[in-house]
């Protein structure tokens, strides 16, 4: 069972995103042109460290000119970033209406249930008035992060650009990519905090109106969560729902979770058996964390239909084995997977030679390999290795040759985790390692390291660093690319 548009409040969460788009981000927005129109300008048009490419070397004096032009204009920047921060009251209107619109969407759902049963309509909350209060409080102070934040991601902005003597136009563009990452935020509050607080509602009213138990309801789609999938229709007990629920939740409560409580009434919970949780519960515990994580990544390594059952369990195990190890070492991809997921197939529609490839796409990562090569562990070794020589800048080992593809399309995933995240693109992913091999080995070539692949599409780099450094052997490309990663936790 999942549920359907009028189970789960999305006009509400829509209306307080537009709302915050009208308040809260044209300020933040403000903060962002003020340092465009006053800090980036004081910044020479070309980059100005004696070790970058074509600089414009400043010397002492003028260096210190400009650094002390930047700190009054920094100092412009904070007082200007204060007046524009949103008020207590201003924040309290719209979260206010927000709330109590999903009291009365919560409570007109229940009554219609109830009313169905012949139970009346449900009584009002206990201690509502406080709860309100309480969402109210942290949700105004939720909202006031996001224009505090755009300020401190300025500071880091223009002193990454003071140490490292980026120009005007690079420090800009750091700048323009700060709103994107302001209106993702919001979006965020307003999915992450509609469905906590209209879970915290709906669980609190069906309690004191005598419920005893919930069924969990999922949305059905390909964004649920693993752990969540498999509870889906289970039905838990208020009393010990903790015990027996992922991570110890409700409906609602996990971050960006949509799925709700549906009451489950006396009458239903009498026909159960004596123990509800019989034959339907998982061990939730921390000794199950790794099996879950397993879980939650690998769920759609699917193949597309009967006419590739050639590729063999072995090498579904294979990926799904894999995919889970890269996940659990990178925190980034955990958390954007949380919020957009990741399908794995195989398919038969891809070209010879192309081993696997992978793509964003609305907010969710598609990975796909060829099935051709996929099909057992034996054909894929023996037909990478006929690819190696001509496609393989990573030095790897013989009993790793099967993992090289599974690695180097991870890496893209990292590459799009990055850029939804921290808003830097693949291209400057690829710069910095540029930049950082460059001053770890200044007497090396970079482009010894190449593979043919990287010779035909300079953009395949980052993957093909990562690559080296999860499983090459001379890993000179892997140790700039974890100096790199330091700054991607």
């Amino acid at each position: 069972m999942k549920w359907t548009e009028k189970d789960y409040p999305n006009r509400i969460e829509n209306a307080y995103f537009e709302s915050m788009t009208k308040s809260v981000l044209p300020q933040t927005f403000a903060i962002i042109i003020y340092a465009l129109r006053n800090v980036a300008p004081l910044l020479p048009d070309k980059r100005w460290r004696a070790d970058a490419i074509e600089p414009e070397v400043l010397i002492p004096t003028q260096e210190k000119a400009l650094k002390r032009g930047l700190e009054r204009k920094m100092a412009g920047l904070e007082k200007f970033a204060q007046s524009q921060r949103l008020s207590d009251d201003d924040a309290k209107t719209f979260v206010h209406s927000t709330v109590m619109a999903l009291n009365m969407f919560n409570k007109s759902n229940l009554d219609s249930m109830f009313e169905f049963k012949r139970l009346g309509k449900t009584r009002d909350m206990t201690g509502l008035g406080s709860y309100i209060d309480t969402a109210i409080k942290e949700n105004v102070d939720l909202i006031k992060t996001i224009p505090k934040k755009v300020h401190e991601q300025i500071v880091d902005a223009v002193t990454w650009a003071i140490d490292n003597g980026e120009p005007k136009q690079a420090l800009e563009a750091n700048l323009l990519k700060l709103g994107a990452k302001s209106e993702g935020r919001a979006r965020l509050i307003a999915r992450d905090q509609t469905a906590k607080i209209y879970g915290q509602i709906n669980s609190r009213r069906q309690q004191d109106n005598g419920i005893k138990a919930f069924r969990w309801i999922t949305v059905g789609d390909n964004r649920v969560r693993d752990s969540h999938v498999e509870v889906a229709d289970h039905v838990f007990m208020y009393s010990d729902y903790k015990e027996h629920t992922p991570n110890g939740c409700l409906p609602g409560e996990d971050i960006q979770c949509r799925c709700i409580a549906e009451p489950v009434f006396d009458d239903e919970l009498s026909e159960m058996d004596v123990d509800p949780y019989e034959g339907q519960t998982e061990d939730v515990s921390e000794n199950a964390d790794v099996e879950k994580l397993r879980r939650f990544h690998t769920k759609n390594v699917t193949t597309a239909g009967d006419a590739l059952s050639h590729v063999s369990n072995e090498m579904k195990n294979l990926i799904e084995h894999e995919i889970y190890v890269q996940v659990r070492d990178a925190p980034v991809v955990q958390r954007f997977l949380v919020l957009g997921g990741m399908r794995v197939a195989f398919t038969d529609k891809m070209r010879p030679g192309e081993l696997g490839g992978t793509v964003l796409r609305d907010d969710r990562i598609r990975m796909r390999f060829n099935a051709r090569y996929f099909a057992t562990k034996d054909v894929l070794v023996n037909e990478e290795k006929k690819l190696a020589d001509k496609m393989f800048g990573v030095v790897v080992r013989p009993e790793d040759l099967y993992r090289y593809t599974v690695t180097h399309e991870f890496g893209h995933v990292i590459e799009f985790s990055i850029y939804r995240e921290y808003g830097v693109k693949p291209s400057v992913l690829h710069k910095q390692i540029l930049d950082k091999f460059a001053t770890m080995y200044p007497s090396e070539n970079i482009k010894k390291y190449y593979s043919q692949y990287i010779h035909d599409d300079p953009g395949e780099l980052f993957a093909e660093a990562y690559t080296d450094y999860r499983i090459g052997i001379v890993g000179k490309l892997g140790k700039a690319f974890e100096a790199v990663m330091k700054g991607y936790s």
